[in-house]
């Protein structure tokens, strides 16, 4: 008999990877919290913005919604985003390096030179496709001061990146 998941824990880890998403955007915006509040239309206080970006409260979706508003960022795209930090352990996205480097696509420039220096020094006979996890695209992500979900969606867009899932070929999954 298969275990089941432990609905509470992975509860946990998304509220508190969603409140570490939604802080990002905020400072990549340059917004304080009670800024960050007075955009957003909503009547909460600072502590309670706090606690959502802790992880130590639930956000409502009225709430999520108005955050998002505020940050220009489309909910799904948050919520895609948190997954595939939380569930998606096992997901990532395979990058050509050569491609990026060379891109002509404007918001992903800041990633040029990197990867030109990467892509010099492969060993020979190495290909340049490179699976990132979802640390490393957040990282690259905010280089490029985007959100990680726009940002991957930018890299398969101009043809720089795939998804891919991990399978696990002993549990069938």
């Amino acid at each position: 008999m298969t275990a089941l998941p432990d609905v509470d824990a992975e509860a946990d880890a998304f509220r508190v990877a969603l409140g570490k998403k939604l802080r990002q955007a905020c400072k990549r915006l340059g917004l304080a919290r009670g800024a960050f509040i007075a955009k957003s239309g909503l009547d909460i206080a600072v502590q309670t913005l706090a606690t959502y970006e802790l992880g130590t409260r639930s956000i409502g979706l009225s709430q999520l919604f108005a955050l998002c508003r505020a940050l220009g960022i489309h909910p799904i795209a948050l919520l895609d985003d948190v997954y595939r930090t939380v569930a998606g352990r096992d997901t990532g996205v395979l990058v050509d390096l050569a491609k990026l480097a060379w891109t002509a696509a404007v918001r992903l420039q800041p990633l040029c030179s990197w990867a030109r220096l990467r892509v010099r020094d492969r060993p020979a006979g190495e290909g340049t496709e490179v699976a990132f996890d979802p640390q490393a695209l957040d990282s690259m992500a905010e280089w490029c001061r985007m959100d990680p979900a726009a940002f991957i969606e930018a890299m398969v867009q101009n043809g720089i990146a795939t998804r891919f899932v991990k399978v696990d070929i002993h549990n069938g999954q």
